[in-house]
């Protein structure tokens, strides 16, 4: 059908829940995004999904306090290699035609790259400039690997040095 060409072609992950946060749908970029197969979340609690449970009341929260709905929530996420992941949430409460709260739907990006970005930029104007403290980053969090690695900037008296290796 035409929407499911649309759901199927998504990059963020579309998912639906039943009233208990029970998964009763959920796109095919789920295996992307977070590792799992959309089979293997569908019957699944949305807790599999949560870092800090603490996070799934604060979404109930949120819900109540923004008619409902939430955008650009930013939570952390796990991925099914264990892997924590950043991800942004927009969601709404679906409801039946009596207006009975029946579940939730909604969309998921991962911004894992977009936070340690900021992150970095962020420590970098509180004076703890990246060359003083290395940058180390987890490469390939999502394809079921991790190889970590470091980046660190050279002092600013390596130009001699630099200039030697030039030659």
């Amino acid at each position: 059908s035409r929407y499911r060409s649309i759901i199927e072609g998504m990059d963020d992950v579309y998912f639906e829940t039943d009233q208990n946060g029970t998964f009763t749908f959920v796109s095919p970029s789920s295996r992307d995004i977070l590792g799992f197969e959309p089979d293997e979340l569908i019957g699944e609690t949305s807790n599999i999904l949560f870092v800090d449970i603490v996070d799934k009341d604060k979404l109930i929260q949120k819900l109540r306090l923004h008619r409902n709905q939430v955008r650009n929530w930013r939570i952390q996420s796990r991925h099914k290699n264990r892997n924590r992941i950043w991800i942004s949430m927009s969601a709404h409460l679906l409801r039946d035609h009596d207006g009975k709260n029946i579940g939730l739907a909604g969309t998921v990006r991962e911004i894992t790259n977009v936070v340690e970005t900021e992150e970095a930029r962020h420590a970098a104007e509180e004076g703890d400039p990246l060359g003083k403290r290395p940058l180390t980053h987890d490469a390939f969090p999502t394809a079921g690997c991790s190889l970590r690695f470091t980046i660190n900037t050279l002092p600013d008296d390596s130009a001699p040095y630099l200039n030697s290796v030039d030659r």
